[in-house]
């Protein structure tokens, strides 16, 4: 009878101690082994048997669990594409300004409507002097510029007469036409801010705010090279180049050549 008792007091003493133990792992997570990303720790401990039985429980059954809603998510990735967007458009802004700067600055030097010079005077004979099939033939002065430019030139003429603003007009569109399309080119090809510094160079530059009122080719030189990179510039960044977009250089290298001959470069 003795024996039975102290067996049954036994058991009794090491079952509290087992669900004290168990408690006390459970509420303590971080002094539970882990195994793979779950806690490992007894469940039951068999002391009568001497052996425990042990299971493995999820790390997550004994994390707090918080509903997260739209008021406990986090806004960062909201707020960065929203800063972002805000960035991108003020750096757009600057860029068209400048543009828009360049354009004044064109259009102010072909408004001042200085005279001829020696190139320009020689050149704009030839335009007032030959028919359109004479413009095809070799030109007389030592001149020489390529046939479309020439015969857009001779169609101006006709149309608005043959004085220095007439003479100058095409190349002024020419030269506003690259500046606007050199905005897009630059974004394109350059990191953003380097954009920005490149659009700036082009629209102050004197030599291009020259030509945009001379009677020369030079701006609608500009202007053939930029299309013809706008035409290529996929190409240029993916490093593949389709049929479709070899058929589009080719066809836009062959118009680019009537206006200007550096384009076959």
């Amino acid at each position: 009878a003795a024996r039975i008792a102290a067996r049954q007091a036994s058991s009794v003493a090491g079952a509290s101690v087992a669900g004290t133990i168990t408690d006390r792992v459970a509420t303590s997570p971080i002094l539970a082994p882990k195994c793979g990303g779950a806690h490992l720790f007894p469940s039951t401990l068999d002391i009568r048997g001497g052996m425990s039985s042990r299971r493995l429980v999820r790390g997550e059954d004994y994390r707090p669990r918080v509903a997260v809603t739209s008021a406990t998510a986090p806004a960062e990735p909201r707020t960065a594409s929203r800063v972002l967007s805000l960035v991108l458009a003020h750096e757009t802004a600057i860029g068209w300004a400048l543009v828009g700067l360049g354009v004044l600055l064109r259009v102010a030097r072909y408004l001042h409507d200085r005279s001829l010079w020696g190139d320009e005077a020689r050149l704009a004979l030839n335009l007032r002097d030959r028919s359109f099939g004479g413009l095809v033939h070799q030109l007389d002065y030592i001149q020489a510029a390529p046939t479309g430019f020439l015969l857009a030139e001779k169609a101006i003429l006709d149309v608005c007469g043959d004085s220095e603003y007439a003479l100058r007009l095409l190349p002024l569109a020419a030269g506003i036409a690259s500046l606007v399309l050199f905005f897009p080119l630059a974004r394109r090809l350059l990191p953003r801010r380097a954009a920005l510094v490149a659009v700036a160079l082009y629209a102050l530059a004197e030599p291009l705010i020259y030509y945009s009122s001379e009677i020369k080719q030079y701006s609608v030189d500009a202007l053939a090279t930029i299309v013809l990179l706008l035409v290529a510039a996929p190409a240029l960044v993916e490093r593949t180049l389709s049929r479709r977009r070899a058929l589009a250089l080719l066809v836009a290298g062959g118009i680019a050549f009537w206006f200007s001959h550096p384009s076959v470069f």
